[in-house]
């Protein structure tokens, strides 16, 4: 059976989760993997270039909705059984499902509590011709339940990522915390900035940041202006780098609005750091250990509170912790738990 996945043409926890399904071989399975976006990151731009089943297209900001016609005829080329849309790509979707009776799967990467009329209205438009829907958590679940009348229709399928052997770590100066993500109003950059600064002990943390977004400048002009010099900016990382930076962290914290089924939480458990959470939808319900240790209220003094504890925390207690956390990584969310449901998936909707 052939896949045609559509996503967004940039690294993040989208691009995570689709090179994790398609790099598990099945005999069954054969993946193509469509990019879409105003451009192609280098890292993929390597990929498409060495492999015939990547494809991309080019879009306008903004107006990706008028280049139907162009993804249309891809799918029309490449003649997938199932597309698996992750992305907001909805109208060719469904014109492939009324014209070449393609079916496809809408996978909702969006956290509930930071959706938009985008996300409501691709939703919406979605419910009369999905054949199935993927989503990350029970909050996402209980939102598209209410629409569906076939209640068969949908699924919850946690990220799953590749397990790897405890890597070797080196011991630094100071006491390194981190996030990785989009530098954006979904995420709490500032309020991890806003946090270490408060402390006494701020000389001997430091802040490390993966990613980028329309929020940096704002954080920078708010670094410079309050004169904070522990918060560093690594950029936009490719897989290998982000696994180095990931081994220089004591503590990673995923401070945020809400999640789908955080891959950069999960990432830093598999490169067995210690993590720190907000205590929001798609965080919550995940069978998290230690949920009173790790997770905390969006506010300065719960954040503190955390990171203090970690930063005193004695080298027995902080093993524990992370011998807790990656057996919850093996049991919840590895790639080939992952691929069995998602091929679960694919039997309801089509035999092969």
């Amino acid at each position: 059976m052939k896949i045609l996945h559509i996503l967004y043409s940039g690294l993040g926890g989208t691009y995570n989760v689709v090179e994790n399904l398609v790099t598990i071989k099945h005999h069954n399975i054969i993946n193509r993997i469509l990019y879409i976006g105003p451009k192609l990151n280098k890292n993929l731009y390597i990929k498409k270039k060495n492999k015939k089943n990547y494809f991309f297209i080019k879009i306008k900001k903004f107006y990706g909705i008028l280049y139907f016609f162009s993804i249309l005829k891809i799918i029309k080329k490449e003649k997938p059984q199932v597309i698996l849309l992750h992305n907001y790509q909805i109208i060719p979707c469904i014109l492939a499902k009324l014209f070449f009776k393609i079916k496809f799967v809408y996978i909702d990467h969006q956290p509930l509590t930071t959706k938009s009329i985008k996300d409501y209205f691709s939703l919406i438009l979605s419910i009369p011709f999905a054949s199935h829907y993927v989503v990350l958590n029970k909050d996402n679940f209980k939102l598209i339940n209410k629409f569906l009348i076939n209640k068969n229709k949908i699924s919850i399928i946690k990220n799953g990522i590749k397990i790897k052997k405890r890597p070797n770590k080196k011991n630094f100066k100071h006491f390194n915390i981190g996030m990785s993500a989009r530098i954006n109003d979904k995420k709490l950059h500032k309020l991890i900035i806003k946090t270490i600064n408060k402390t006494t002990k701020k000389n001997r943390i430091k802040c490390f940041f993966a990613g980028d977004g329309e929020y940096k400048k704002k954080l920078k002009n708010y670094i410079y202006e309050h004169k904070i010099k522990n918060v560093i900016f690594d950029g936009q990382l490719n897989l290998v780098q982000l696994n180095n930076w990931y081994k220089k962290l004591d503590l990673y914290i995923q401070a945020t609005k809400g999640e789908g089924s955080s891959i950069s939480l999960l990432e830093a458990i598999n490169n067995h750091v210690p993590v720190i959470c907000s205590n929001v939808s798609g965080i919550k319900d995940m069978n998290l250990p230690n949920k009173k240790i790790i997770l905390f209220k969006n506010n300065e003094e719960d954040l503190l509170k955390k990171i203090l504890f970690f930063y005193s925390m004695s080298k027995k207690q902080k093993e524990r912790i992370i011998m807790d956390q990656t057996k919850f990584l093996r049991k919840f969310h590895s790639v080939e738990d992952m691929l069995k449901k998602y091929l679960i998936v694919y039997k309801k909707i089509i035999k092969f």
